[in-house]
C-alpha cells in the first residue's frame, strides 16, 4: 500500500511539474512579449472594411498596445527601463488630456488587437472653395462588448456634461451617437503643424461621432457622415478596402500577421501635406507591414503602382566594394550597380510615385550645378555606384561622395563634367593629396569676404580623382580626401548598424540605402513631405530611431519590394 501510496504521489506530482512546464511555456510563447517576435495577434486588418479603397491613408496597429510597451521593456537596458515606462504613461495621459478617463480604467478592459486609423478623404464634399476637410475614422476592435458600451457611456456624458448636444440616430440597426456643432477638422494647414488625430482629447470639444458595430468595433469618426459611409462600406464590399485588388496584392506579397499593416497614396498624402491640389491619377499605394526581431524593427514595404512594374535588375549578392570609399560618418548613402538601367527603369514608369521623387530631390542640385543628372551622369554609370551625404568638419554645408566604377564610358563623362564647368565660367585645375593620384578641382575665383584689404579666394563647385577602378567625385577638397581614405581610416562598411542591417536585410537586392537619422533628418524631411506626417503618427517611433537600413528587390508581379531595418537608442 505504500509503494502504491508512494508511486501515485510520485505520479501526481511529476505532472504538476509539466502543468507547470507546460503553462510556463505557453505563457513564454504565447503571452510574453517574446512571442511578438512571431507576429501581431491577428493575420490582417479587419476593419479594413470599412474603409473606402482609395483612402489617402490606413494604419492599423494589430496588437495591444501594452504588449508592444512590454515588448520595448524587453528590449530596454535596466537603466532606462524607468524612462521607458514613463514615456508609455505620458502616452496614455496625453490620449485622454481634459477628460476624466483613464486609459486603465476605462479602455484597456475592452480594446482588442486592433487599432485602425484612416484618412478616409482629402475633402469629404469634394469642394475645393470651402478649403480641404478630410475625412477621418478611427476603429477599435472590442474584446468585451458590454465595457465597451459602458465606456461610451461615460465618454458622451462628459461632452453632456461639458454642454454639447448630443444627437442620437438609428442608421441600418447601428446606433450613431454626435454632438451639434461638429467640429471641422483638417483645415488648410502649414505642413509643420500638429495633426489633431484624437477623439479623446479635449470633453467641451463636440467634434467626433461614435458608433458600435455588432460586439467587435468601436468607429469614431470627425462627422456622422463618415460613419455612415463605414457602414455602407460594409454591406456594399466592393466599395472597400478590402476588396481591393492592390490590397490583396499587399496582404498576399508581405508577411503575414504582421505587428502593423499601412496602406499610404503618396501622391494624395503629398498633396495633402504641401496643401497642393491632389493628382488626378489611379491610386500608388504604398503597403508596409511591420515585425520585430531581438535586434530592432523591420518594415517590408510593396509599392504597387497601377500597371507600371519594374523589370528584374540583376540581383546584388554582397555589398558593392564602392562603399569603401563612403567615410563611416555617412549621413545618407545610396549604394548599387548600374545606375543608368535603374534610372532608364523608373523613368520609364510614367505616373509612379518614386519617379516624381527622386526627381524632386535631384531639381535643386540640377539647378545648381547646371547639370541634368540622367543625362550628363547617370548614362555612364553602368557598374558598381555609392553616393553619400555625410557633416562637413566646420558644421557647416554637408558634404557629398559620388562612388562610380570605371566603366567604357567613364572618361567621356568625366570630360563632359569639364566642359559643363567651363561652360560656367570655372577653370579646370589640378592638385595633389599625399599618396593619391592628381585630383581635378573645378573652381573660380571671386573676392573674399574680408574687413581688410580686397582678397580673392577660390570657389570650389566640385573635385575628381581615381583610386584603384573607381572615380570618385565630392563637393569639396575635404569631402574627396575623406573618401580616399576611408579604406584605412573606416569605411561605412566598419559602421556597427550598416553591419547590422545588411546581416538582417535579403542577401540577393537591387542595391542598398542606409540613413544615420539625427544626421540626415532634415534634409529627408524637407525632400520627403509624407515623412512629417509619419513622425506625428507614430511620434515615439521617430523620438528614438537612431539609423535606417534598407534594400530592395522586385517581387514575382514586377513590385518594388524594399525591406528596411531600423535601430532605435533606448
Amino acid at each position: 500500500m505504500k509503494s502504491r501510496s508512494y508511486s501515485s504521489g510520485a505520479i501526481a506530482a511529476f505532472l504538476a511539474v509539466v502543468l507547470v512546464v507546460v503553462g510556463s511555456a505557453y505563457w513564454f510563447w504565447a503571452k510574453s512579449p517574446i512571442a511578438l517576435f512571431r507576429g501581431g495577434a491577428v493575420a490582417e486588418p479587419s476593419a479594413a472594411m470599412f474603409v473606402p479603397k482609395n483612402a489617402p491613408a490606413t494604419i492599423s496597429l494589430l496588437v495591444k498596445p501594452d504588449r508592444l510597451q512590454a515588448l520595448r521593456q524587453l528590449r530596454t537596458p535596466w537603466k532606462h527601463r524607468g524612462k521607458s515606462r514613463a514615456e508609455f504613461e505620458g502616452i496614455k495621459r496625453s490620449l485622454l488630456a481634459e477628460t476624466d478617463l483613464n486609459y486603465d480604467r476605462d479602455i484597456k478592459p475592452w480594446l482588442g488587437d486592433e487599432i485602425t486609423v484612416a484618412v478616409t478623404s482629402l475633402d469629404v464634399d469634394r469642394d475645393r472653395a470651402n478649403g480641404g476637410q478630410p475625412g477621418y475614422l478611427v476603429a477599435r476592435s472590442v474584446n468585451d462588448p458590454q465595457k465597451s458600451r459602458e465606456f461610451l457611456d461615460v465618454f458622451w456624458q462628459e461632452r453632456a456634461n461639458a454642454g454639447a448636444d448630443l444627437i442620437f440616430e438609428d442608421y441600418k440597426g447601428v446606433k450613431l451617437i454626435s454632438s451639434q456643432p461638429q467640429r471641422q477638422f483638417f483645415k488648410p494647414r502649414h505642413p509643420s503643424k500638429a495633426i489633431e488625430l484624437n477623439p479623446f482629447a479635449d470633453a467641451k470639444s463636440p467634434g467626433w461621432a461614435s458608433a458600435v458595430v455588432g460586439e467587435r468595433f468601436v468607429l469614431f469618426a470627425n462627422s456622422v457622415r463618415e460613419l455612415r459611409d463605414a457602414i455602407n462600406r460594409v454591406q456594399a464590399a466592393d466599395l472597400n478596402l478590402t476588396n481591393s485588388v492592390a490590397y490583396q496584392q499587399a496582404i498576399d506579397g508581405l508577411p503575414a500577421n504582421p505587428l502593423g499593416f499601412a496602406v499610404l497614396d503618396v501622391p494624395q498624402l503629398q498633396a495633402w501635406l504641401t496643401n497642393a491640389t491632389p493628382p488626378a491619377t489611379p491610386p500608388q499605394p504604398l503597403a508596409i507591414a511591420l515585425s520585430a526581431n531581438r535586434q530592432g524593427l523591420l518594415a517590408d514595404t510593396l509599392w504597387l503602382g497601377d500597371g507600371h512594374p519594374l523589370t528584374t535588375l540583376e540581383p546584388l549578392s554582397r555589398p558593392v566594394d564602392a562603399l569603401q570609399y563612403v567615410p563611416n560618418t555617412g549621413g545618407l548613402v545610396v549604394a548599387g550597380t548600374d545606375l543608368n538601367g535603374l534610372w532608364q527603369q523608373i523613368a520609364a514608369a510614367e505616373g509612379e510615385p518614386l519617379a516624381g521623387t527622386l526627381t524632386q530631390i535631384l531639381k535643386p542640385l540640377e539647378e545648381q550645378w547646371g547639370i541634368s543628372f540622367p543625362a550628363d551622369i547617370f548614362s555612364w554609370v553602368t557598374g558598381e555606384y555609392a553616393l553619400a551625404m555625410f557633416p562637413g568638419d566646420d558644421d557647416g554645408e554637408s558634404n557629398w561622395v559620388f562612388v562610380a566604377q570605371h566603366g567604357d564610358r567613364t572618361a567621356e563623362g568625366v570630360h563632359h563634367l569639364d566642359e559643363i564647368a567651363t561652360d560656367r565660367g570655372y577653370t579646370v585645375g589640378t592638385f595633389t593629396l599625399e599618396g593619391h593620384a592628381p585630383i581635378y578641382a573645378w573652381t573660380k575665383l571671386k573676392a573674399a569676404d574680408s574687413d581688410s584689404d580686397l582678397q580673392l579666394a577660390a570657389e570650389v563647385l566640385g573635385v575628381c580623382g581615381s583610386a584603384q577602378d573607381y572615380e570618385i567625385c565630392a563637393n569639396s577638397v575635404e569631402a574627396i580626401d575623406r573618401a580616399l581614405n576611408a579604406p584605412q581610416r573606416g569605411s561605412i562598411l566598419q559602421s556597427p548598424d550598416f553591419a547590422t542591417g545588411i546581416r538582417l536585410l535579403p542577401g540577393k537586392n537591387n542595391g542598398y540605402f542606409y540613413a544615420n537619422w539625427n544626421q540626415s533628418k532634415s534634409t529627408v524631411e524637407r525632400k520627403l513631405p509624407i515623412v512629417r506626417f509619419l513622425e506625428v503618427a507614430a511620434e515615439p517611433f521617430f523620438r528614438h530611431l537612431r539609423s535606417l537600413s534598407s534594400t530592395s528587390t522586385t517581387n514575382a508581379a514586377g513590385f518594388l519590394k524594399t525591406q528596411f531595418w531600423f535601430a532605435f537608442d533606448p
